[in-house]
């Protein structure tokens, strides 16, 4: 993670993710391809997410230099995590189709 990133554009960052979660969890419905173990996999990455705002909730600017670190790789393994997963569900869209 960039050591120029603020608390504010990371908590910007994990809301575009929030969007994406629920878009794709639109897509699978739509392709009816949803299954329990999907809708287990989404709920994963959004309490990964929440998880993620409750602490950055409580670290303030004043402090970030020294949690930005830990908090960073714990977005990037949230980021990384689901941007695969949504590449094998993205094919299994395709492959249904």
């Amino acid at each position: 993670m960039s050591s120029n990133i603020s608390s504010a554009e990371l908590r910007k960052r994990l809301e575009q993710l929030e969007g994406r979660l629920s878009a794709t969890d639109e897509r699978i419905r739509a392709a009816r391809i949803s299954s329990p173990h999907h809708q287990r996999e989404l709920e994963g990455f959004r309490a990964k997410a929440g998880s993620l705002k409750q602490k950055l909730h409580a670290t303030d600017e004043t402090n970030w230099d020294k949690v930005e670190h830990t908090i960073g790789a714990d977005w990037e393994s949230l980021l990384q995590g689901f941007d695969r997963w949504a590449k094998r569900v993205d094919k299994e869209t395709r492959d249904k189709s």
